[in-house]
């Protein structure tokens, strides 16, 4: 969320730079990214995702409402299934359900492109984009280990500390330059190669540059 804000405010600010058709509908978009619901408000208004001739500015922070929402919900969902205890029965339980609210959402956006709704609201919709979400909850609570932690012997202090500080270093270590190619030369009209300098690429070469003038040579000896 604090990334968010940053990200929405950079935007804007640098929109407002700019002006013209890139602030269009500014102010609703902002609500909208702020209130984390982003795509609800793009369909109310009527707009078109598809449309390359509608510039949005926030147009992407669409699919990062639909992520949120589904985290604000379902993790409720899930404490309230296993409200009565952590077992084995009630996390499969959990994934049955997530795959058919899964096949629920996937059924219900076939049923509005059936009955001619606009793509964008197919597309942008939480309840119709949220099929690959549920899926993979159905897949985590099946398979996953996020809800057994109580069974697991915790990790020594001291080898979680090296973990930490080993990823830490990975992502301190620099990048390592690639090998540098040499300058190739380009043969000029006579074949030899160019000695165009490559202190800038607009340089002129020396055989462009013209040659100073010279004063014409006598035709007669001066008179003595």
């Amino acid at each position: 969320m604090p990334a968010l804000l940053v990200a929405v405010a950079a935007t804007v600010a640098a929109a407002a730079c700019l002006g013209g058709d890139v602030l269009l509908a500014v102010r609703r978009q902002v609500l909208g990214s702020v209130l984390l619901v982003y795509n609800w408000v793009e369909i109310a208004a009527g707009s078109s995702y598809f449309d390359q001739t509608q510039p949005l500015l926030l147009t992407n922070v669409w699919s990062l409402a639909v992520e949120e929402q589904f985290y604000l919900v379902w993790p409720l969902v899930v404490i309230a299934l296993l409200a009565r205890g952590v077992s084995r029965r009630r996390v499969r339980a959990g994934a049955l359900l997530a795959l058919a609210l899964s096949a629920a959402s996937a059924a219900w956006a076939l049923r509005l492109v059936r009955d001619g709704a606009p793509a964008s609201r197919v597309y942008m919709g939480t309840d119709t984009h949220a099929f690959g979400l549920m899926l993979g909850a159905a897949w985590a609570l099946w398979h996953g280990r996020a809800t057994e932690g109580a069974d697991l012997e915790p990790q020594p202090a001291g080898l979680r500390r090296v973990r930490g500080a080993a990823g830490w270093a990975g992502l301190a270590r620099p990048a390592r330059p690639g090998p540098r190619r040499p300058a190739r030369r380009r043969p000029t009209a006579g074949g030899g190669p160019s000695r165009r300098s490559s202190s800038h690429p607009c340089a002129p070469s020396p055989s462009s540059r013209p040659s100073p003038a010279r004063s014409p040579a006598p035709t007669g000896r001066p008179a003595g």
